[in-house]
């Protein structure tokens, strides 16, 4: 080992306490990273030129604070289009983090129902068009630790009022093509079926409908 190695091997120490046979040997691990056991949650902005930015310290108190954190889902709790935060934290309550974006952009929100495939659509590929943007999701509910986001898929489109296409590739190998459709609403789509039903955004809704 070298003398550099050896000087970088000290900043991990790994202590075993003697303990005879039968016992549990217990670990310590020290570090000098300095960051703390619990942190401020971190948010990240797209910037749409391949990098993110991190303004968690932006976007109001609750991501100044200090939590160990472990899993987030993320759904509109309130279906005013803007997506919601709820995190979940060790030997803590959750936060549910509402989203107060001003002024709201327009966004577009799918369900699926699945027929020839699974019922809630999961797997199924879903690329939408809207002001020459083309975005693309898969349908799925997991997103982290112990934690199951809204399984709609939802799409933020900016300034954009109106979607051009939506391609929806499912599971069993369908694929249905919607056209011109209005931002600002839930659409529920049936495999093969195409748009079953309509809800409009519930903007300025501060509870769930």
């Amino acid at each position: 080992m070298t003398p550099k190695e050896a000087k970088k091997s000290e900043r991990f120490k790994m202590t075993f306490p003697a303990k005879i046979v039968g016992e549990p040997i217990m670990t310590k691990l020290s570090h000098d990273f300095g960051v703390s056991y619990a942190e401020h949650y971190l948010l990240f902005h797209n910037k749409k030129d391949g990098t993110f930015e991190e303004v968690g310290q932006e976007a109001g108190p609750a991501f100044r604070a200090k939590r160990v954190a472990r899993g987030a889902a993320v759904g509109d709790f309130n279906n005013d289009g803007e997506l919601d935060l709820l995190v979940s934290h060790l030997a803590d309550s959750p936060a549910l983090l509402r989203n107060t974006t001003a002024p709201p952009q327009h966004a577009l929100r799918i369900k699926l129902v699945g027929t020839k495939s699974n019922r809630d659509g999961f797997g199924a590929r879903i690329t939408v068009t809207a002001a020459g943007v083309k975005q693309m999701q898969e349908v799925r509910a997991n997103s982290s630790y112990l934690s199951a986001s809204d399984p709609r898929a939802h799409f933020g489109l900016g300034a954009a009022t109106k979607v051009e296409s939506i391609e929806i590739h499912w599971p069993s190998g369908q694929v249905d093509t919607i056209r011109d459709q209005k931002s600002d609403e839930d659409l529920i789509v049936e495999e093969g079926k195409g748009v079953i039903r309509r809800l409009p955004f519930q903007h300025g809704n501060p509870r769930r409908r």
